[in-house]
């Protein structure tokens, strides 16, 4: 089944509302901070066997070796840090199409 975002966002609040969470997660059995994953990627509204609860880590891992779903590597840096003259620091773009206003060392 193919969600938009409305209906994917929809789902999982009603998930919230309705089904009360242990903080355990499923698969680890630890106790965390744990969020609604869906098993089958049907995502099938009122069916509690469909999904599970899982802490972050286990429900990254879940959907890429199960669902097949993409690895994601985090979010991608839009340049190297580096330091203003004042020691602030700061962003280098990736393209900067002039240095003119950077001070001379």
């Amino acid at each position: 089944m193919i969600l938009n975002s409305a209906e994917y966002n929809n789902l999982h609040r009603w998930n919230l509302r309705h089904w009360k969470k242990t903080g355990i997660c499923e698969l680890c059995n630890l106790e965390k901070k744990t969020q609604w994953s869906n098993k089958t990627n049907r995502y099938l509204k009122g069916v509690r066997s469909d999904w599970q609860e899982l802490c972050a880590v286990c429900h990254h891992k879940y959907d890429v070796e199960h669902l097949g779903k993409k690895q994601s590597i985090g979010r991608p840096l839009k340049g190297p840090i580096t330091r203003y003259p004042n020691g602030r620091r700061m962003r280098v773009p990736d393209r900067v199409y002039s240095y003119a206003w950077w001070p001379k060392e």
